[in-house]
């Protein structure tokens, strides 16, 4: 651990992650309902990383630990309960109450980009043949979890290093600069003080990157990130070069599958108030 990511990690408060209203919303208004449908609640609580990883969170405080790791929301719901659900979607905080402006901006940036690589990492390991999908889609909704960490909490820092970016500087730099730290040492740190599943560590990329698992996870989040800031950056394509390596198929078909899946989540993910890239592949 470096001493700048140790000492964030102290710093930052152990608050909860805000969740969008919109989520905060629906899974009341299923938990209402004489029946909860457990598939739709897992499937709306999965889509928000700020109540994602309060549920997982939640999974250390149980008396009696699980026997294997668990990975999935909807797997981890049972384990919970319906009263910790209710508890939770009444009191943990709203992002939209909690942030304007920017920072808010910046947060539900965050987890756009979350959401559309958990899309991504669940088709890439389908592809695949893993067996194991659910536990990459929530590496990869959690993959940059220091930087919605620090939208919420330390707000000023991510402002500084969003403007050293504008004017050029790349991002693992100015991280350095005013963290003194990655964004993937800091994450590596808090997903192992959370006692979060262990691929959302090994997909940080510090250690077993070239691991099918971690790389399917770190490649879906490089995706997610660069096609955020359009289709048609060098970034963009050379991250869908390396996916097409990694599945064995040729760039050109690799490039049509991205944009079929990012069309796919953008369908999925439209009942959320966050940025879909899919809208931008209609002006290419």
């Amino acid at each position: 651990m470096t001493q700048a990511a140790h000492e964030w990690v102290r710093r930052l408060p152990g608050e909860p992650l805000p969740v969008l209203q919109r989520t905060l919303t629906h899974v009341r208004d299923l938990l209402n309902k004489s029946s909860v449908n457990h598939g739709r609640l897992s499937e709306s609580i999965s889509r928000d990383p700020g109540f994602s990883l309060h549920i997982l969170q939640k999974l250390n405080e149980l008396p009696n630990a699980p026997k294997e790791p668990i990975n999935k929301i909807s797997l981890a719901i049972p384990l919970l309960g319906m009263d910790l659900i209710e508890k939770a979607a009444r009191t943990l905080p709203c992002l939209e109450d909690k942030l304007k402006g920017p920072p808010r901006r910046g947060l539900i940036d965050c987890y756009s980009r979350g959401a559309h690589a958990a899309f991504y990492a669940d088709a890439i390991g389908t592809r695949r043949g893993d067996r194991e999908t659910g536990s990459l889609y929530t590496a990869a909704l959690l993959h940059d979890i220091s930087e919605m960490a620090l939208w919420s909490q330390s707000t000023e820092q991510m402002l500084e290093i969003r403007q050293k970016i504008a004017q050029g500087e790349n991002r693992d730099d100015a991280a350095m600069t005013v963290l003194g730290c990655t964004f993937e040492e800091l994450s590596l740190q808090l997903s192992e003080k959370w006692c979060l599943p262990e691929l959302i560590q090994t997909a940080q990329g510090l250690s077993n990157s070239f691991q099918p698992r971690p790389l399917s996870v770190m490649l879906a989040s490089a995706i997610a990130r660069e096609s955020s800031k359009g289709w048609q950056s060098t970034s963009t394509h050379d991250d869908v070069e390396l996916l097409a390596e990694f599945i064995d198929i040729p760039i050109d078909s690799a490039l049509t599958w991205v944009n079929r899946l990012s069309a796919d989540a953008a369908r999925t993910l439209s009942v959320l108030p966050i940025p879909l890239p899919a809208f931008y592949l209609r002006k290419l």
